[in-house]
C-alpha cells in the first residue's frame, strides 16, 4: 500500500509484531513513496537487521522528515547503517532513537553523520 499511496502523510505502526521482514518491506516501500512525511516505528523490537531496509530507504527517500524508532533494540551495527543514511539524506529533521541499545560511541557517530542538521533524541 505504501508503494502506491499518494495521500498518506503520517503513519504510526508502533507496538506490533511485523518483525525484521516487515521492516524490510516498509523500507522497500519508502524507497518509492513520495508523500509520507512522518513515520513511527517505535516499540517493535527492531534490531540491527531490521533497520537495514529503513536505512537504505533513507538514502533515496526525499520526503520523510520525522522518523520514530524509539524503544527498539538497535545497537552498534544498526547505528552504522543509520550513519551512512544520514550522510546522504538531507530531508530528515527529526530522528527518535530513545531507549535503544546505542552506546556513547554510536551516538557520537550518529551526531557527526547527521552534521547536527537532524534533531536526534536518545
Amino acid at each position: 500500500m505504501l508503494k502506491v499511496n499518494r495521500r498518506l502523510k503520517n503513519l504510526c505502526v508502533r507496538a506490533n509484531a511485523i518483525g525484521d521482514k516487515g521492516e524490510e518491506d516498509i523500507g522497500q516501500a519508502l524507497k518509492v513513496n513520495n508523500t509520507l512525511k512522518r513515520l513511527s516505528l517505535g516499540i517493535k523490537n527492531i534490531g540491527d537487521k531490521g533497520v537495514k531496509g529503513i536505512g537504505e530507504a533513507l538514502m533515496v527517500n526525499e520526503k520523510l522528515v520525522s522518523l520514530d524508532l524509539k524503544r527498539n533494540v538497535i545497537g552498534g551495527e544498526g547505528a552504522k547503517i543509520l550513519c551512512e543514511s544520514l550522510k546522504v539524506n538531507k530531508r530528515l529533521t527529526r530522528l527518535d532513537l530513545g531507549r535503544n541499545r546505542l552506546d556513547n560511541e554510536a551516538k557520537q557517530a550518529l551526531n557527526i553523520a547527521a552534521d547536527y542538521d537532524v534533531n536526534i533524541t536518545y
